[in-house]
């Protein structure tokens, strides 16, 4: 059996033997082909959307293969362009190129010498049209932080559109063990509103907070009110965090008078029993990103033997979104006009 029939049987779930997400699986073959050569430099990836087809996943588990795989180094996204495996500038010998770039630097040096200006003078004007040069180019720095994995892909998704950003996450655990983690020159933190006021009290006025509101999508509200009373209804999440999200966003679409429990993937000793108990089972956002496939295997066992599988949408509401981007829109155009004569 190939490697890629392999990959292809574990994400169909007919052969078990991995019990990794099944996003670190795909990350894995495309690492795989990139040092065996069979992806090689400045190759344009597939689109998110024709990669999830190709592998029959998700577009947001796609998203998560191609972030952790920048992250990592392994490939870059262009604004406009698409993915590309990274690549290395060898237009000419490092040698040659080094030579070159000194001599200008001399020569930028002995002509501001000529002018009168001190070497510790020249410094200071480097280091400042440096920086210039850099926000010129740069994009809006946004610091995405959320207590639960569900939260960030929701996140991630919204931001999507926002095509002026860099986008870097960071756990909310994290940024309160390590409060430094926050002045890494981010132009905003986003993160969503149950988090703001504690966030607040530790970024202080560093960074300037955009909170935004975390709603269900139409769709998943029809479902919940589809539910008739009495039922039993499940909740299946990847993190007790975003239960109570859920339930706090979804309880006013269900009857006062259906049964609500909930379990997190990491409970899979009493998953099965779970899943009997329930009449309608109510899936986090993406949450096939986050579960073993023998997970995924039971719900879809029990969607077929007749219980409601509803996989939740939620999005960051139109008021927040607007909010987001008119401040990264600003701040876009303040970054462009740095370095601009007067």
């Amino acid at each position: 059996m190939t490697e890629d029939t392999m990959l292809k049987n574990v994400l169909e779930g007919r052969v078990n033997i991995d019990k990794r997400p099944i996003y670190q699986l795909i990350a894995e073959a495309i690492r795989a082909d990139i040092a065996s050569g069979k992806l090689s430099e400045h190759t344009k990836l597939p689109s998110i959307r024709n990669m999830a087809e190709q592998y029959d996943v998700s577009i947001g588990t796609i998203r998560h293969v191609y972030a952790l795989l920048s992250r990592e180094g392994a490939v870059v996204s262009r604004r406009g362009q698409g993915t590309f495996v990274v690549g290395q500038v060898i237009d000419e010998p490092m040698k040659s190129r080094k030579e070159r770039a000194m001599k200008a630097i001399d020569d930028t040096l002995s002509a501001m010498t000529e002018l009168g200006f001190s070497t510790r003078e020249a410094q200071i004007f480097f280091e400042l049209r440096l920086r210039q040069k850099e926000d010129e180019r740069r994009p809006v720095r946004l610091a995405l932080i959320a207590a639960t994995p569900e939260e960030r892909s929701v996140m991630d998704r919204a931001m999507e559109t926002l095509t002026m950003t860099m986008r870097f996450w960071l756990s909310y655990d994290d940024v309160l063990a390590s409060p430094d983690r926050i002045d890494m020159g981010y132009d905003f933190i986003v993160t969503p509103t149950a988090l703001y006021r504690e966030l607040s009290l530790i970024v202080s006025d560093r960074v300037a907070i955009l909170p935004v509101a975390l709603r269900p999508e139409s769709d998943t509200m029809a479902a919940c009110l589809s539910v008739k009373p009495g039922e039993s209804v499940g909740f299946l999440t990847a993190s007790e965090g975003f239960f109570k999200v859920m339930k706090q966003a979804l309880l006013p679409y269900l009857p006062e008078a259906c049964v609500i429990a909930s379990q997190q993937l990491r409970e899979q000793a009493g998953m099965k029993e779970f899943m009997k108990q329930q009449d309608c089972l109510m899936l986090a956002p993406e949450v096939a990103d986050f579960a073993p496939s023998s997970v995924m295997a039971l719900v879809r066992e029990r969607a077929l033997s007749g219980m409601r599988v509803v996989r939740t949408r939620f999005e960051c509401d139109e008021g927040s979104m607007l909010y987001v981007r008119r401040a990264v829109d600003e701040r876009y155009r303040e970054l462009r006009d740095i370095g601009r004569p007067d």
